[in-house]
C-alpha cells in the first residue's frame, strides 16, 4: 500500500538529497497542507516504479472477504463478448519462489531544498528501470537514477492494508464492488491522500510491481472507475501506440493519470500532471512524472530476462 511519502517518492523526491523533511515540504507544495505522519506502520512500500515511483517496492492499494466466487464473478464486469477458452493473461504470476520482471521506461521528477520552506525541483533524464520482485526471494531493481542495483527484500502480497498469502490471493475472486468496500473499510483514519478518491492509489499501485493472479488483476482495473472522484477518460492509446483505457483524478495541485488494458488486467503507463505553478517550482510544463511498462515476465533467478 502506498500512503503521502509513497507519492511523494513517486514525485522523484530523493530520500538521500531531501530526507524526510523535505519530501513533506514537496507533498505540501503539490496537495496543500502536509500530512500528518502516523508511523511505519502506515507505510509498507511503493511497488514500482511508483506513480512512476523512483524508490520502490512497495504498495497499494478490511472488511469480510469472499473466497471461492468463480471466475465468472469477474466476466460479469468484462465485455459481453465471449472470452477464450483459456485467455494468456499479460498479468504473470510468478510461484512463491519466482521472480515477478518488470522493465519500464520512466521520467521522473527531483527535487531539492533551497531554503527552510521552499524546493527547487527539475526532471531527470529519461531511463529504464527494470525490477525482480518475488515472494520469498531476495529481489532486485535497477533504477536509472541510481549508482547500482538496489536490493529488494522478499515482498509480501497487499492491497490495501491487509497482507495475502500466496495460497490466498489465489483464492481471492472479490467483484470490483467488492474489492472497493473491502479497501474502503480497511483504510486507517486519514491514511493516504486525496480523501474519497484514495483507493485509486492503492488499485493502480497494485497495479505495478506487485505480482497478483491474472483474474484479480482485471478486477482491480475494472475497479478503478468505482472509486469515488475518478474520472473515466475514455478509449486511448499509450506512447507505445497499444490501445487501453484512461482514468484519472485530481490531488491537490495534480492530477494522476493511468492507461490500463482492461482486458489483460495491467497498467500500460501512468502520468503525473501540474495544474498550476504550485504543483512543482521550477518545472516548466506540466509534465511531473511518466512511466510506460513495457514488459513483464515470470523468471526463475534476479538477473534472468525474457
Amino acid at each position: 500500500m502506498i500512503d503521502e511519502l509513497e507519492v511523494v517518492r513517486a514525485l522523484g523526491a530523493h530520500e538521500a538529497a531531501a530526507g524526510d523533511g523535505a519530501r513533506d515540504r514537496v507533498w505540501a507544495r503539490v496537495t496543500g497542507p502536509a500530512p500528518r505522519r502516523r508511523g511505519r506502520v502506515l507505510r509498507p512500500l511503493l511497488a514500482v516504479a511508483a506513480p512512476v515511483a523512483l524508490a520502490v517496492a512497495a504498495v497499494v492499494a478490511v472488511a469480510v472477504l469472499r473466497a471461492g466466487a468463480d471466475h465468472d464473478d469477474v466476466r460479469v464486469y468484462r465485455s459481453a463478448e465471449p472470452a477464450p477458452a483459456a485467455p494468456a493473461l499479460a498479468a504473470p504470476f510468478p510461484g512463491a519462489h519466482q521472480f515477478l520482471y518488470v522493465k519500464s521506461r520512466q521520467t521522473q521528477m527531483s527535487c531539492t531544498a533551497v531554503a527552510s520552506e521552499s524546493m527547487r525541483c527539475h526532471m531527470d533524464p529519461t531511463g529504464i528501470r527494470e525490477s525482480w520482485v518475488s515472494e520469498r526471494e531476495q529481489g532486485e531493481a535497477v533504477d536509472p537514477r541510481a549508482d547500482r542495483p538496489m536490493e529488494l527484500s522478499p515482498s509480501a502480497i497487499y492491497l490495501g492494508n491487509r497482507r495475502f498469502t500466496h495460497d490466498e490471493i489465489l483464492a481471492y475472486h472479490p467483484t470490483p464492488p467488492e474489492l472497493l468496500e473491502m479497501l474502503q473499510k480497511g483504510r486507517i483514519g486519514k491514511q493516504g491522500n486525496g480523501g474519497a478518491s484514495y483507493p485509486f492509489a492503492q488499485l493502480t499501485d497494485a497495479l505495478r510491481e506487485m505480482p497478483l493472479p491474472g483474474p484479480l488483476a482485471v478486477t482491480v482495473v475494472q475497479t478503478l472507475p468505482l472509486v469515488p472522484g475518478v474520472k473515466d477518460e475514455g478509449s486511448v492509446t499509450d506512447e507505445e501506440g497499444r490501445p487501453g483505457h484512461a482514468y484519472s483524478r485530481v490531488v491537490g495541485h495534480m492530477r494522476e493519470q493511468v492507461i490500463v488494458d482492461p482486458e489483460q488486467g495491467t497498467m500500460l503507463q501512468e502520468r503525473q500532471f501540474a495544474l498550476d505553478a504550485e504543483a512543482a517550482p521550477g518545472i516548466e510544463g506540466p509534465d511531473l512524472g511518466n512511466a510506460v511498462y513495457l514488459q513483464r515476465a515470470v523468471v526463475d533467478r534476479v538477473g534472468q530476462r525474457p
